[in-house]
Parts: C-alpha cells; structure tokens; sequence
C-alpha cells in the first residue's frame, strides 16, 4: 500500500489532535476538581452521582427532623425536671402539713408555697420549642394551659355525712370558662334520685332553684346565673340535709388535646418526640393533687393533707417512669443522628471518588500528557514546516 504525503499528515495530525483534546480535559478537571463535566465522560458514574445526591437529600432531611425532634425531646426532659422537682417539694410540704406539730398558720403559709408551685408548673408546662408548645398535643399554636378555668373539688367540710363519692368536670363549649366559686347544699336527705340540693355562685347569699340529686348534674344558680357547663358526678350514696360541696375554679385548664407528634428518622421509622398534657398532667391528676394539697392546707384539714402526701408518692414514680422514657426517645434520636451522619458522609465520599479528581494523579498524567504532546508536535514538527504548524 503507498502511503502518501497527505496520509501522513493526515495519521500524524490526528494523533496530536487526540493528545490535545486528553491534554485539555485533564486540565479541565485539575482547575474545576470535577472530572466529570457532561453525561458523555462517564454515564455509568453520572447516574450513580444522580442516584447517591437524591439519597443524600433525603438524609439531610431526616436529619434536620432528629435535629428538631432532639429539641423537642430536650425541652420535655428539661420541663419533667422541673415537674420533678415541684412533686419532691411538694410532698416534703405535705410531710410537714401532715405533722401534728405544725401549726395552722404555718399551714396557710405552706399553702401558699403550693400555690407557687401550681403556677410555676403551669409556665413549666407551657414550654415552646421554635414557637410550639410541646404539652398541648396537635394544638401547638395555643398554650397548653389557660390561667383560669380549671373546676377542682369537690371539696367539702369533715361534718358531711355523704358516704360515696363525689366528682367534678368541665363540659365547656369552645371558647367558654367557668370561673369563681359553686356552692352546693342538700335540702332534702335521701340517695341519689330523691335527695334535693341547690347551688350558689356568690358565696352562699343567693341560691338557685331545687333540683333533685342526679349521678350526673349541671352546677350552676339557674335562677340567678347561667349555665356553667361545671358537671358534678356522685356515686350511690346517702346525703343529709346540710352536706355541702364546694366547687373552686383555679387556674390550669387544659385546652390541648391528645395528639402525638412523630417525625420521620427514616423511610420506616418514626419517633414520637411529644408527651401531651393530657397524658402526663391529666390522666396523672398532677394539677388536681396539687390544687386539693393547698386546699386542705388553707382549711387545716390533716386528714385530707396526709391523703394527698400518698397521691404525691405516686405522682412521683409516675413522673420518673415518663422521663425514663423521654429519654429513652432522646438516645434514640441520638443514635439516628449519628447513623445518619456516617451514612451521608459515605455518600458524600463516594460521590467525590466518581466526580473529583484524584488530584496528584492528575497532575502526574497531565505531566506526560505535556511531554506527548510536545513530543507530538515536534514530530509535525520535522515532517511539515514550522510556519504551517503555526496556523494548527
């Protein structure tokens, strides 16, 4: 075969071209740190990239949902604290309430330490996490609790005959409260269904109408006043005439609901990071032990002070078996993050092996890319005039 004086050039040229155009890329990838700039120079490589980023985001976001539910969970371990602290201070009041020795003007001054424990519970309780507060359930944009509202008692004096028992609750519609004191007296003896009772809400100098006992009954002066929505229950017993209950409206009433908050630590796991009021403080009786313990304080009732010291026992270990498990949730989002962590570093590492540069390499293969180059040049070089050469 001849080969003629244009093959050569043609064979020489082209080969110079190709060590040229590697000679450019490398460069390209030393100065960016990328070597991989379209779809062309590794297809393979740049949908493991595509592949590997999407995972990424999705462990960014899971991420920042451990790194909010860490907040979360840290202000609920936070605030069981403090509930901790007011029970054992409270059940130290109540120990020195119970004691034969103490007086009843020390018990009125206890009293008041109990009613400072209430409010410093009810802030405690009302703690925000970015804007939420994390005891009222799925109702976060409203504080859990209200400074008003809350019906405690019955309460009545040690002289009433009624052997059963006696309980209160709020049926309020949306937006309404009770507030002041309801005063009920039985002005018939009998049991349930034939005993007769009245009800006062200015202190006993006004009365409504007679009503008859019921299991359930709404407590209001009907003649005077309107409907409280206050709801008085009793169970099977005998009342006498002069038995009298007294209903308190103080402050605490809970206005959050039962919802759990659980965020996303992976495409299988959820987390609940959210202990609602009603969970921890109502179910409990936490506000209503507290409310009854200054009560028979105020009223020197021993009897009632030592029934509440037991309540607070176990208010205790109830209390301790939810911050045990707050912070059992707590070292599991840790344990999250942390997974999450090395997981996004690996990706991040192998995203990096595909599309940067091994950089001392580069510079190594750009090196003998130069001399070929060179090399390649010079050889146009000889065969072809330099002037030509000039205009490639």
């Amino acid at each position: 075969m001849r080969i003629t004086t244009n093959m050569s050039f043609n064979t020489l040229f082209g080969e110079s071209a190709i060590k040229r155009a590697e000679y450019q890329q490398t460069l390209q990838n030393i100065s960016s740190e990328k070597k991989l700039h379209k779809p062309s120079d590794d297809p393979t490589g740049m949908s493991n990239t595509t592949r590997y980023r999407a995972e990424l985001a999705s462990y960014e976001q899971y991420l920042e949902n451990m790194k909010e539910a860490q907040e979360y969970l840290l202000a609920v371990d936070n605030a069981m604290q403090e509930f901790n602290d007011v029970l054992s201070r409270a059940r130290e009041i109540a120990e020195q309430g119970a004691t034969g020795s103490t007086t009843e003007s020390t018990r009125g001054i206890l009293a008041q330490e109990v009613e400072e424990l209430i409010n410093q519970s009810l802030q405690t309780a009302n703690t925000t996490v970015r804007g939420d507060y994390i005891f009222a359930g799925y109702n976060t944009n409203e504080p859990a609790y209200t400074d008003a509202g809350r019906p405690v008692g019955p309460y009545s004096p040690l002289e009433n005959t009624y052997d059963g028992e006696a309980t209160v609750y709020n049926a309020y519609p949306e937006g309404q409260k009770a507030e002041g004191e309801y005063l009920v007296r039985i002005v018939t003896a009998g049991g349930i269904g034939t005993a007769e009772y009245q009800v006062s809400e200015d202190g006993g100098d006004t009365w409504g109408s007679v009503q008859t006992v019921q299991a359930s009954n709404n407590i209001y002066d009907d003649i005077n006043g309107e409907d409280s929505y206050i709801r008085m229950e009793f169970t099977a017993g005998n009342f006498e005439i002069g038995d009298e209950f007294t209903i308190e409206m103080e402050s605490g009433l809970y206005q959050g609901d039962s919802g759990i908050i659980e965020f996303n630590a992976n495409k299988n796991t959820k987390i609940q990071i959210n202990v609602t009021g009603q969970e921890l403080l109502e179910d409990t009786g936490y506000f209503d032990v507290l409310h009854e313990l200054k009560n028979a304080l105020e009223n020197n009732n021993m009897p009632e002070v030592s029934e509440k010291l037991e309540e607070l026992k176990t208010l205790q270990t109830d209390m301790e078996a939810y911050t045990t498990k707050a912070g059992q949730r707590l070292n599991q989002v840790e344990s999250v993050q942390n997974n999450l962590t090395v997981m996004s570093e690996n990706l991040q590492s192998s995203i990096s092996d595909i599309e940067q540069p091994d950089l001392y390499e580069a510079i190594s293969l750009l090196a003998k890319q130069e001399y070929a180059l060179q090399a390649s040049t010079q050889m146009l070089g000889k065969v072809f005039p330099v002037s030509l050469m000039n205009y490639i």
